[in-house]
């Protein structure tokens, strides 16, 4: 794929917490606390779809000037 957009915007993600009692074996695609995740537009890769489709409102929100200091936990 040809990326001909620069984007002006990156994302660290960072794996905080996996599913119940917090242990990797409960991640279908085995992500561990601590992992971390670098993205601009689209999905790293290896990262969960599933996660990311959580995410990407957030990240739509910081592109478009929101303020997520509101946001709780």
């Amino acid at each position: 794929m040809k990326n001909w957009y620069k984007e002006d915007y990156s994302f660290k993600i960072t794996v905080l917490s996996v599913g119940e009692n917090n242990k990797s074996e409960n991640c279908r695609n085995g992500h561990e606390v601590g992992d971390t995740y670098d993205c601009e537009y689209g999905c790293p890769g290896g990262f969960c779809s599933k996660s990311m489709s959580k995410l990407f409102p957030l990240m739509e929100a910081v592109r478009s000037g929101g303020d997520l200091s509101n946001l709780v936990a």
